[in-house]
């Protein structure tokens, strides 16, 4: 009976040791890769290293700073492959002589890619991530009441995602597709006939993926 006990209290010790950490590929700055089991990144305050380990089971874990890693594949224990990228986000706005410009955060945040074709990927922008029950996995934002993800497009080419629209929970939504609608419109500006498309009220700011998938087909 000891012996069964001891058995059945080792297998929840390796338990709680591996939950977390998925297998992983981490690619660094300096053009290595780490090929390990890593918990997945985040991008509060506290945050500035991951940790992974080079057995699932061990209790030994290795940091590496954030600022040393460009991207991460993790894998789920259902076998999906899942892209994160450290790379800073570029922002479209208006100047008070009613310029359009746009400008590159100088901060680097770790953005999850949710769809992509060959011509454009989907970022969000969210405050930590993880696998829920079905291994599914969930993009979640700081706030208790209202809270905000951002999505960013990436078009073949460009170097920094740039923020299009955001996932908002907690809050009525006033005049988002509009915006989300201008935004988009300024973003495709070189395409003059996609961007008729999205100001005939084709594409709602709840289909930021049907537009990116729609680029992709305009664009082959």
């Amino acid at each position: 009976m000891k012996k069964i006990t001891f058995f059945l209290m080792l297998l929840l010790s390796l338990n709680l040791y591996s939950k977390n950490y998925y297998k992983a590929k981490v690619f660094k700055v300096n053009g290595d890769v780490i090929e390990c089991y890593s918990e997945l990144p985040r991008n509060n305050f506290a945050s500035k290293n991951l940790l992974y380990k080079t057995d699932l089971n061990s209790k030994e874990t290795i940091k590496i700073k954030y600022d040393e890693i460009e991207s991460i594949i993790v894998i789920s224990k259902d076998g999906e492959s899942y892209y994160f990228e450290r790379v800073a986000s570029r922002f479209i706005y208006k100047t008070l002589k009613g310029e359009i410009k746009n400008k590159a955060a100088k901060k680097k945040t770790w953005k999850f890619m949710v769809y992509h074709n060959d011509a454009i990927q989907v970022f969000y922008e969210a405050d930590s991530y993880y696998f829920n029950k079905k291994n599914e996995l969930i993009s979640k934002a700081a706030g208790v009441q209202i809270t905000t993800i951002p999505v960013l497009f990436r078009r073949q080419g460009e170097e920094f995602p740039t923020y299009i629209t955001e996932i908002l929970s907690g809050a009525i939504e006033i005049g988002k597709n509009n915006a989300f609608r201008k935004m988009a419109a300024v973003y495709f500006e070189d395409d003059a006939e996609f961007v008729k498309r999205i100001q005939d009220k084709e594409f709602k700011a709840k289909g930021f993926i049907e537009l990116a998938h729609e680029y992709g087909e305009y664009k082959k």
